[in-house]
């Protein structure tokens, strides 16, 4: 589909899902690409002096560039999964036309609406995923620590790269200060009382090991907002405020799915994780297809040699599955192991949290 607007439009979807996940309805899957590829800062590039050649772009300016001129080509487009009459209901419902006036079907020269089959849209979200995760080093802003490297989102040095040199708690939330070289390292300038929003993640390299390293921190990042939503509503979620945020992020999260893992224990550990999401989502179609996936995970777990690693895995994909499922079978193996753990780590200490729960 089209629009002009699509922040609005994710916010209606957004009001959506939580209106159909509080009323026992499947949520929309909804992909707006303008949303989820962030705008990149490109380096600065150097001015040239008259007569002297033009300096070739580096491959960190360019893939900035080439993110951003991808974000404007789709700016106007909407993916939504979902049953024609359910888009019909959404569009033609008289409470709602005022909210979705300005979204349309995207046709073809006939005048037919276009779809995109399952395989191609899985291919396309995985790599916006890619291309996002190319420029974001996980977890979030959130865990800055000195010595992190950073670009500067605001103020006259914007785009320029910069060192963070300390990072403090106050009041009104976290502030840094950062350090920036000037004059080929001549002079070293000091800027404090940044925001958070005021700097970007640097993205140092698309290397392998990078690209990599980068998924397993996806998978904490992940793991560490399933948490925190999980702890939301055990203990009781106190504002509509913290219930549309914690949806937004569930959604987001949720996009993440069809990226590529490089190792079965991250695809496994993943796979739960996303079993989790679905199942907080209220999407119970989603849910019951990670579940069948999840089992067929454990089956070939179960085929192999016996390992420490192995098991510990094997003891979070139960978890997730009894808390997508409630089946006390899950349950009981998954306590077996965690409570026999002399010196369990936080996720375990967290997991047996919502298996007592």
């Amino acid at each position: 589909m089209t629009s002009p607007d699509p922040y609005a439009i994710e916010e209606h979807l957004l009001d959506e899902n939580m209106y159909r996940e509080k009323n026992g309805l499947t949520p929309f899957q909804y992909f707006v690409p303008y949303r989820f590829l962030q705008q990149r800062i490109a380096p600065r590039v150097p001015e040239e002096e008259p007569g002297e050649e033009q300096v070739p772009m580096s491959e960190e300016q360019s893939e900035a560039y080439s993110n951003n001129a991808l974000r404007s080509a789709l700016k106007r487009y909407i993916f939504i999964k979902a049953h024609g009459k359910e888009l019909e209901s959404l569009l033609t419902d008289r409470d709602k036309q005022p909210i979705y006036y300005n979204l349309w079907y995207y046709r073809d020269r006939n005048r037919q609406k276009v779809t995109a089959s399952d395989d191609m849209m899985e291919r396309f979200i995985e790599a916006c995923c890619d291309r996002r995760i190319r420029f974001e080093v996980w977890p979030a802003m959130d865990n800055l620590e000195e010595n992190d490297e950073v670009v500067l989102n605001t103020t006259q040095f914007k785009g320029y790269k910069a060192h963070v040199l300390k990072v403090e708690n106050g009041k009104n939330g976290r502030t840094l200060t950062v350090a920036l070289n000037l004059f080929q390292g001549a002079m070293l300038l000091k800027l404090p009382h940044l925001r958070m929003q005021d700097v970007l993640f640097n993205s140092r390299d698309s290397a392998p090991s990078s690209r990599e390293s980068n998924r397993y921190k996806l998978i904490e990042d992940t793991q560490r907002k399933l948490f925190a939503i999980m702890e939301h509503r055990w203990m009781g979620i106190p504002s509509e405020t913290i219930i549309k945020r914690d949806m937004a992020t569930l959604d987001l999260l949720f996009t993440y799915r069809y990226l590529f893992l490089p190792t079965p224990a991250m695809r496994r550990k993943f796979k739960a994780l996303m079993l989790i999401c679905a199942s907080m989502r209220g999407d119970r179609r989603e849910t019951d297809l990670l579940v069948r996936q999840t089992e067929r995970e454990l089956q070939e777990m179960d085929a192999q040699p016996a390992a420490k690693s192995a098991v510990e895995l094997r003891a979070f994909l139960q978890a997730a599955l009894f808390i997508a499922t409630h089946n006390p079978d899950y349950r009981a193996a998954a306590l077996s192991y965690l409570e026999s753990r002399p010196k369990p780590t936080a996720t375990h200490l967290q997991l047996l949290r919502w298996l007592n729960h």
